[in-house]
């Protein structure tokens, strides 16, 4: 059997998408002492899609409030597989 990847085959090889999760984790306080918010802390997860990023968000971080989700990008192993034998 082989290993699980996030990567999957594309036209230019393997493919996976980049995403940044915005939010806070627990007993992180999201205002600083003047009321002004204060910055949030970033998750990077690379995933084939969103729910795929939910699954992993509900596995790993089960209390991180997330505020917001970003796809910013598209990493492409060209080499083909990540499965070489």
């Amino acid at each position: 059997m082989k290993p699980q990847s996030k990567f999957r085959p594309g036209k230019a090889g393997c493919e996976s998408l980049l995403f940044i999760v915005r939010g806070y984790h627990p007993g992180t306080d999201p205002t600083t002492a003047e009321g002004d918010p204060a910055p949030m802390d970033t998750l990077r997860i690379c995933a084939t899609d969103i729910l795929e990023v939910a699954q992993h968000l509900k596995k790993w971080e089960p209390n991180f409030s997330v505020r917001s989700i970003r796809m910013i990008g598209l990493i492409v192993l060209l080499s083909g597989s990540p499965y070489q034998e």
